[in-house]
């Protein structure tokens, strides 16, 4: 299966011309990306946007990612805009703190709240998530440093993103005591210092919406539109 991957026909640029928090560069990957998954629609749906990103995605990223987008719940939408689509990317990339509190509190089911509490487990499942689709990426990534990296040994397994998770997660309150749950205050403290997490979620968002990279970077490639369905993960 074949979609233009980047140059951008009438109904991409129509659709990125009604999105401002994109740059004109992002505009026509994202747009790109978004015709794909949404199938040439002006609205993408929840089974159709899985289905997109599927192999790419670890399937819990998968759902909180849609708890964000569509809602959950009685708030749940059927489908959602171009604008909503491109939020996700933004406010993961380079938002502010509260954007940033605002998308890890929806993609949970609830409501950004500083009066609400986050599970640490549930938080931790989170990372796990995201240290899980980071290492999708990796192992189907064609770049000659994540080639050197498999050739030296590097592998894939449930322990190391178990690890890769709960070192990203485990900054988020007081190490010496019990982490049950996380308040508002610790999570912004923990998204603003936390440079891992950044660094993660960066390489994930920028995989998932198709962001070409600037020549010479040698991170794992973005997959295009189209060839999310023949990535493969064993």
């Amino acid at each position: 299966m074949f979609f233009p991957e980047y140059r951008m026909g009438n109904t991409s640029k129509k659709l990125a011309a009604k999105c401002t928090l994109l740059t004109k560069e992002e505009q026509k990957y994202v747009a790109a990306t978004f015709r794909a998954a949404s199938k040439n629609s002006e609205r993408i749906r929840e089974d159709d946007l899985i289905k997109f990103w599927g192999p790419q995605i670890d399937p819990r990223l998968a759902q909180y990612l849609t708890n964000f987008l569509f809602g959950s719940g009685q708030q749940k939408v059927p489908s959602v805009d171009f604008n909503r689509f491109a939020e996700l990317y933004v406010y993961n990339v380079r938002g502010t703190v509260d954007e940033r509190m605002m998308v890890t509190y929806n993609c949970l089911g609830m409501d950004y709240n500083e009066e609400v509490e986050l599970p640490y487990q549930l938080l931790k499942e989170y990372c796990e998530s995201i240290a899980s689709t980071y290492m999708k990426i990796v192992k189907s990534s064609s770049s000659k440093r994540v080639r050197t990296w498999i050739e030296k040994g590097f592998r894939v397994s449930a322990s190391h993103v178990q690890a890769l998770g709960e070192a990203v997660a485990a900054t988020v309150g007081d190490l010496e005591s019990p982490q049950h749950h996380c308040t508002a205050a610790q999570l912004s403290k923990w998204l603003q210092s936390n440079t891992l997490l950044k660094q993660l979620a960066e390489l994930v968002y920028v995989n998932l919406y198709g962001i070409n990279k600037k020549g010479g970077d040698e991170s794992p490639t973005p997959l295009p539109p189209g060839r999310a369905f023949a990535a493969t993960y064993t």
